[in-house]
């Protein structure tokens, strides 16, 4: 109820915003369960804007591809038994380098680029939370629903 609630809000302001010829608000969900989406989505953002920083983000992202393509699960399992690779500094690595070049991303080509370097950036924060995620779903505790619910 809450979440119509505020989109109905937000539908009306944004109406009031476009008569006044003024920039609109946008309302978006990332969820955990988009990791492998939300990795692809910071490499096509860097891609375009500076291609060395994608091509070390896709090594870092790498550490990800250790199991199966698109599943977080069988990453988790992995990383909290010792089977595989924890991947947690790559993304933390990954979502400091989004933030420490913001303002210079967001720079370059005016506001288009402001947003596609906010989202970008929108996107590596889940992909560095659901790293944690997925691997606190094996710990036994219910701190994975917390993280989930926190993110």
């Amino acid at each position: 109820v809450v979440v119509r609630d505020f989109v109905q809000w937000l539908h009306l302001h944004n109406q009031r915003r476009r008569a006044d010829n003024e920039r609109q608000t946008g309302f978006y969900g990332l969820d955990l369960y988009s990791l492998h989406r939300s990795m692809q989505e910071v490499i096509s953002y860097l891609d375009k804007i500076d291609p060395v920083a994608a091509a070390r983000a896709r090594d870092r992202y790498a550490c990800f591809d250790h199991t199966s393509a698109d599943d977080g699960q069988a990453y988790g399992f992995a990383a909290a038994f010792g089977a595989g690779l924890s991947c947690e500094r790559q993304a933390v690595d990954q979502l400091v380098d989004m933030q420490r070049n913001a303002l210079d991303y967001a720079r370059r080509d005016g506001l288009l680029a402001e947003d596609e370097q906010f989202y970008a950036q929108q996107n590596a924060q889940p992909v560095r939370n659901a790293e944690v995620y997925y691997r606190a779903m094996f710990g036994g505790r219910v701190t994975s629903w917390n993280l989930r619910d926190t993110h």
